[in-house]
């Protein structure tokens, strides 16, 4: 299945600029993309019909993915600036999705207005007890 974000999408979130994820990275990070929306997927089944309706916007699944991803990428900077010898100027340390979970704020973005309950208390009484 499609995922929800591209490696690039989150290269650019993470501030790694043009030269994004070496080739292993850009791998590990299309997996990792494919784990999360499939997460998303699950506890939202409707998803895809939802943004394909119009009912939620396709930014916000991918902005929702790549804050998904991101929370398992580490970027640390070794030298950006500095006149030396490091390279890269960066390193990316990708972990995995095990146990990564979309948050209650994250299911309201991406749940239409129609597909939320109303929050207001109802009774059910057996039929002719009126």
């Amino acid at each position: 299945m499609a995922t929800y974000a591209l490696p690039s999408d989150v290269a650019i979130r993470l501030g790694l600029g043009a030269q994004g994820f070496d080739e292993d990275e850009e791998l590990q990070a299309a997996a990792l993309l494919e784990d999360v929306s499939a997460i998303m997927r699950a506890r939202l089944p409707g998803l895809d019909v939802w943004i394909t309706g119009g009912l939620v916007h396709s930014d916000t699944a991918r902005a929702v993915c790549c804050w998904l991803a991101m929370e398992c990428i580490t970027v640390a900077t070794t030298g950006v600036g500095k006149s030396g010898e490091t390279h890269p100027e960066h390193a990316v340390t990708i972990r995995s999705a095990a146990g990564l979970d979309l948050t209650d704020a994250q299911i309201d973005q991406l749940t239409p207005p129609s597909a939320k309950s109303s929050g207001r208390p109802f009774s059910i009484r057996p039929a002719g007890d009126c």
